[in-house]
């Protein structure tokens, strides 16, 4: 009896033990200050710097965005966005254009893509579209 008893708390014991369900433990912290470039496709000349801050809360993201590019200096912008694994979708809108920021985060660096209408991002153009790169020291 005492065997029997012992093999049950030994099996429930290891199919209680493992991961958690809980899916906001697989959320990528992105939290903190992000330096890098932006390369705009149209020209791999007009490149810039951005200093970025990105605020989270669960998947949810929130920060600034100030850039400087071959021509201008923008910013700083609050932007709001969002993140899904080790994805981030960033998005501003304000004057009188739009910025989209998409990036893959990888330990303490990202690569990604953006685009943008009336300059806002300091391309000085109708619309922009490039990479950008950025890491968190």
């Amino acid at each position: 009896m005492k065997r029997q008893f012992l093999f049950f708390f030994v099996t429930v014991c290891f199919f209680s033990c493992g991961k958690s369900s809980d899916s906001s433990s697989s959320v990528t912290d992105v939290s903190g200050n992000w330096h890098g470039t932006l390369v705009a496709a149209s020209n791999a000349n007009a490149n810039g710097t951005f200093i970025m801050t990105i605020n989270q809360n669960g998947t949810t993201l929130s920060g600034t965005l100030a850039t400087t590019t071959y021509c201008c200096t923008a910013g700083p912008y609050n932007f709001t966005g969002s993140i899904s694994g080790n994805t981030i979708q960033l998005t501003y809108s304000g004057n009188n254009g739009k910025a989209n920021l998409n990036a893959t985060i990888s330990g303490k660096t990202f690569t990604g893509s953006f685009n943008e209408t009336n300059g806002v991002l300091g391309f000085n153009a109708a619309m922009t579209t490039g990479t950008w790169q950025g890491t968190n020291p």
